[in-house]
C-alpha cells in the first residue's frame, strides 16, 4: 500500500482521508519481489520499486477503485519526479513526498 496514507516516514495518524487524494493516485502496486526487505511492513514508497515479473510492467490499483497496468519505465519516470504525481501523492506536502 502506498505510504502516502500515513505521510511516508511522518507516520501521520490518523491516516489521510480518501477525499484528500485524487482518484487516479496509486494506492496498491506489485512490489519488487527481488528485494525481500520491501515486504517489511504494510506501507511502501514509490522508490521501493515495482515488480518486473510481467516483463513489461506491473498491476496497480488507484484510490478511485480502478485498476491498471503500468510499464516499468513509466513507473521509474514518475518515481524520479520531484513534483506531485500519482505515485507521490501525500496530501500534506506540495511535492507529494
Amino acid at each position: 500500500m502506498n505510504g502516502a496514507v500515513i505521510g511516508y516516514n511522518r507516520t501521520s495518524l490518523p491516516p489521510e482521508r480518501l477525499a484528500a487524494v485524487q482518484a487516479e493516485d496509486i494506492v496498491f502496486w506489485e512490489s519488487d519481489e527481488k528485494v525481500p526487505h520491501f515486504f517489511n511492513d504494510g506501507a511502501s514508497c514509490p522508490r521501493e520499486g515495482v515488480s518486473a515479473r510481467h516483463a513489461l510492467g506491473a498491476i496497480h490499483a488507484a484510490f478511485g477503485g480502478q485498476v491498471g497496468f503500468v510499464k516499468i519505465d513509466a513507473w521509474y519516470f514518475e518515481e524520479a519526479q520531484t513534483t506531485r504525481n500519482r505515485l507521490w501523492c501525500y496530501p500534506g506536502s506540495e511535492d507529494g513526498q
